[in-house]
């Protein structure tokens, strides 16, 4: 009868330190899988911020290039360019000179003016700004050739 109890009172103390190892196990996995889930949490928040940027990139050259492209064929100059592009609101999801214009006449066909518009915003994860180019052509209005 003393051996029982002697077998009953080790087994129970076994069982206490199989829970406890248990129970180290567990929170070890449990704080590797939060710090994955964290990882995948900032990762996916940069992405979409840099998406963001790159979707307001784009609105804001597209509508640089359309108030250019409504101006008066004649009165479309480098300078008068550069006014409008000026006169843009800035934003801090574009880059440092955010906007560029290249305004060119072209010899062929005559009466007519490339308009090249270049954005570059953050992507929102470190890496480099990235860039994009819009080009449009405006003709001027009764030119034959």
């Amino acid at each position: 009868m003393v051996s029982d109890m002697n077998a009953s009172t080790r087994s129970s103390c076994d069982r206490r330190g199989v829970t406890l190892l248990e129970a180290m196990v567990a929170a070890v996995l449990f704080i590797a899988g939060s710090s994955v889930v964290a990882t995948m949490v900032v990762a996916a928040a940069q992405q979409r911020r840099g998406l963001e940027n790159h979707r307001f990139a784009i609105q804001h050259a597209e509508n640089l290039l359309a108030r250019l492209a409504a101006q008066p064929f004649d009165s479309l100059t480098a300078e008068r360019a550069e006014q409008i592009r000026l006169s843009l609101p800035e934003h801090p999801a574009l880059s440092k000179d955010p906007l560029r214009v290249e305004l060119t006449s072209e010899a062929s066909p005559p009466g007519s003016k490339r308009i090249v518009v270049l954005v570059a915003w953050r992507t929102g994860s470190g890496q480099p700004a990235r860039s994009l180019r819009l080009t449009s052509w405006i003709y001027q209005q009764g030119k034959t050739e």
